[in-house]
């Protein structure tokens, strides 16, 4: 028995305090994709004076970007950059904690699923960009994405230059967590995104469990006691959208460990 509950206290602290937080750098498409509306797109995949242009139809050098994770069928609000003078420059935009309005997975960066849309509004010419590599581990919680456009334009506003376009996310890896769940499969959840509500059902029974939400710095943000039924609804209350760690122990051992995701409605 001893050696029982220290094996799940070791396991227990690996989950909570085991997180890894990084970011894959800021890396370049390699492709470009729909919608096609710029000359010489590929110009941007590295910053070396060779520009991708489009017509400019508007007194600043601002353009925008939006970015896709479902190849493009849906896009988070678009990301003024600029304005940019006659010389080239470059700004970031986002942050280490800013996901741009929307609750990514590791998946949705795939060269499938991610893309990125820069568009000169004054004129509606639009060019999107894909294929960035980011190579982020399964499971991963992404925590921010920065955007860095360098460019600029020329004095009569009638033309603009973008030399390099360039994606950094920022992600939090907890390690043992895969390989818990896949050996602990006594409960699902569904639905999973939730925004509101979602259940668990266990596959077997529970006496006084404890239910422990983690977020991705492993701190406990919500807890449920004396659970005793095999199915139970989970309420959102006030855990912002993100990913989190569901814990559920039982005569102080780890019963099930699975990841919950809340997404804004």
């Amino acid at each position: 028995m001893k050696k029982h509950l220290l094996s799940s206290i070791l396991i227990s602290t690996l989950i909570i305090s085991a997180v890894g937080q990084t970011s894959t750098g800021f890396l370049s498409p390699s492709s470009t994709a729909a919608p096609n509306g710029w000359s010489n797109p590929a110009n941007v995949f590295l910053s070396d004076d060779v520009y991708a242009s489009v017509p400019h139809g508007a007194g600043c050098h601002c353009p925008w970007v939006s970015l896709s994770w479902n190849n493009g069928a849906s896009y988070t609000s678009s990301i003024l950059f600029g304005p940019y003078s006659t010389v080239d420059g470059s700004q970031i935009k986002g942050g280490t904690l800013d996901t741009l309005g929307h609750s990514w997975t590791d998946t949705e960066f795939s060269s499938t699923n991610f893309l990125l849309k820069i568009a000169n509004p004054s004129m509606s010419y639009e060019q999107g960009y894909k294929n960035f590599n980011f190579n982020i581990p399964g499971g991963a919680i992404i925590n921010g994405i920065e955007v860095k456009v360098e460019g600029h334009g020329d004095e009569g506003f009638t033309t603009e230059f973008i030399d390099l376009i360039q994606v950094n996310v920022h992600y939090t890896t907890i390690v043992g967590v895969n390989e818990l769940a896949s050996s602990k499969n006594h409960i699902s959840v569904y639905p999973n995104p939730f925004s509101f509500e979602t259940t668990l059902k266990s596959n077997y029974n529970l006496i006084n469990a404890t239910l422990t939400f983690y977020n991705s710095y492993g701190q406990q943000v919500k807890q449920i006691k004396n659970i005793s039924e095999q199915t139970i609804t989970i309420n959102r209350d006030n855990l912002i959208s993100g990913m989190y760690i569901m814990q559920l122990t039982q005569d102080n051992k780890i019963f099930a460990t699975d990841k919950l995701v809340i997404v804004d409605n």
